[in-house]
């Protein structure tokens, strides 16, 4: 039997993977994330899709693929053909069974929350909190339900969500797949709720290590976000491995070999890798940026504010240890609090707030409180303080703020001080927009940027490690595991992929270049 891919999303750009593997009676989605280059080309902050309109938007600008019977029903308006509107896609032979997820970055988990409960969700027990964690502390919408949904109803012409006292939230199926049990304060967080709608959760189940027809199997590896993980998927024509993001130079590099060597014992038919830095051959080691900002906060005795990614918690861990080193506190954000607890009880290594003594959490200043904004602030007590604190002794603290958090600095008022930028450099229009603002905010205050140096046009900072792997270890991966074809996704520059392997391998590797929506017939 024929083996069939279709990459809806993913290729010739860096995320959105939406890829579909339709084997054997059997379908199943690789990662159903957010393509971040087509949202911001239709909508930004103010201009967004329409709730009212549920699929709409989302189907019209391509942010979802059009693919008839995989969505949730409940998002189709009233009245509207919605299938008419668009050109359908073919899934091939049967509808998706699941979803395999790699890990919890937006560009890979977001665009879960349009799809049918029907379907099961495949992660580590880390991204399935993860996920939660981010729907409990979002300001809401369609896109951030990932691990349970409102149902909408019809009203007007248009949908909106049921009332909290009739219509609870619908626990979505997350099946876990590395581990053999899922401890019981696990499930607890799990099935908590964190506002007045009763939460029906579907408890956290073990995956049987089959979806259908398939063998599927889970390896973690080494990336920014902990829970990742590359899938291996055993069809009649052969397996097909798909490696989500990876890397081989931060503190689980171990995970990503082990990977590489039991990948390459199973001879694949196909690998879809990665190929986000295929240029780049050189990047910051975990341990480097250790010592870079540990150097930086000591030569610097005022304020200290550290902007990295809230999912990035080896980075976190890492300004946390620094902290403890240079006997200043870590404040984290509300968010990061509530991310923190829910992690500590999956991850040994990420620090809760609520047991060290050099974090505290930074109070929102805001008239009304969340749900779970009151709740956390009970919990932490006198470990949550404000601007006065950090007014009055700023060569105390750590300030883990990020972009969305800048107008704080005028209650703060700090005269001086010193911004160590630990993320990617932007790398699109309305990020470069973004980063102008910010060094607005900072040059107000007086607050000096550190960390930026440009060489060849390529970004280089000594606080910030890639989550990816580099050119010449991309070569390296398919050269040891050698599948008989390769597809680059998640990148810009796939035929530089090609070229590279060409020049390698010559034709014992076949690269296919995959095109959006066009089916793959994979044969042995």
């Amino acid at each position: 039997m024929s083996v069939q891919l279709t990459v809806f999303d993913g290729s010739d750009c860096i995320g959105g993977n939406k890829i579909y593997l339709a084997a054997d009676g059997t379908g199943i989605f690789f990662d159903f994330g957010l393509n971040f280059s087509v949202k911001s080309r239709f909508f930004d902050e103010f201009l967004r899709p329409r709730s009212g309109l549920g699929l709409v938007d989302y189907l019209s600008t391509g942010l979802l693929p059009p693919i008839p019977g995989i969505y949730r029903d409940d998002l189709i308006p009233p009245g509207v053909d919605l299938w008419n509107r668009c050109k359908k896609e073919d899934l091939g032979c049967c509808g998706p069974q699941a979803v395999l997820l790699s890990h919890a970055h937006s560009d890979h988990l977001q665009m879960v929350s349009f799809l049918g409960t029907q379907i099961p969700i495949f992660a580590s027990v880390t991204t399935a909190v993860i996920a939660k964690a981010r729907q409990d502390t979002a300001l809401g919408g369609l896109e951030s339900e990932t691990t349970s949904i409102v149902l909408k109803e019809a009203w007007e012409g248009l949908l909106r969500s049921g009332h909290y006292r009739s219509s609870p939230a619908l626990g979505r199926h997350y099946m876990v797949a590395d581990r053999d049990v899922v401890a019981d304060e696990v499930q607890e967080f799990w099935a908590s709720s964190t506002s007045s709608r009763v939460l029906q959760s579907v408890p956290l189940q073990i995956s049987p290590g089959r979806i259908g027809t398939l063998k599927a199997l889970f390896f973690p590896v080494d990336h920014s976000i902990p829970g990742s993980g590359a899938w291996a998927v055993e069809t009649s024509e052969g397996w097909v491995v798909y490696t989500g993001d990876l890397r081989m130079h931060g503190s689980q590099k171990q995970d990503t070999l082990r990977f590489i060597e039991a990948t390459t014992c199973l001879k694949p038919l196909a690998l879809i890798c990665e190929g986000t830095h295929s240029e780049n051959e050189w990047f910051m080691s975990e341990a480097a940026v250790y010592e870079n900002a540990r150097l930086a906060v000591e030569l610097h005795k005022g304020l200290v504010i550290a902007d990295f990614p809230l999912s990035n918690i080896e980075r976190l861990s890492i300004f946390h240890q620094v902290a403890i080193d240079t006997g200043r506190i870590l404040v984290v954000t509300f968010r990061d609090a509530y991310l923190l607890e829910a992690l500590s009880k999956v991850v040994k290594a990420v620090p809760n707030p609520l047991d060290s003594t050099h974090i505290k959490v930074y109070g929102p200043n805001k008239v009304t409180l969340a749900s779970w904004e009151r709740v956390l602030a009970e919990r932490h007590g006198g470990k949550v303080i404000g601007a006065t604190e950090v007014r009055e002794s700023q060569g105390s603290f750590i300030l883990c703020f990020g972009y969305y958090d800048l107008p704080n600095l005028v209650d703060i008022d700090p005269g001086a001080g010193h911004y160590i930028h630990s993320s990617s450099e932007p790398f699109q229009e309305q990020m470069v927009l973004d980063r102008a603002r910010l060094q607005a905010w900072l040059h107000h205050f007086n607050i000096r940027n550190l960390g930026h140096d440009h060489q060849k046009n390529r970004p280089v900072s000594p606080f910030h490690s890639s989550g990816h792997l580099s050119g010449s270890e991309l070569v390296d991966l398919v050269e040891q595991i050698r599948p008989r074809y390769l597809i680059p996704v998640h990148t810009e520059k796939p035929h530089k992929i090609r070229q590279r392997i060409q020049e390698r391998m010559g034709k014992t590797v076949q690269t296919i270049l995959p095109k959006a929506g066009s089916p793959i017939i994979l044969q042995r």
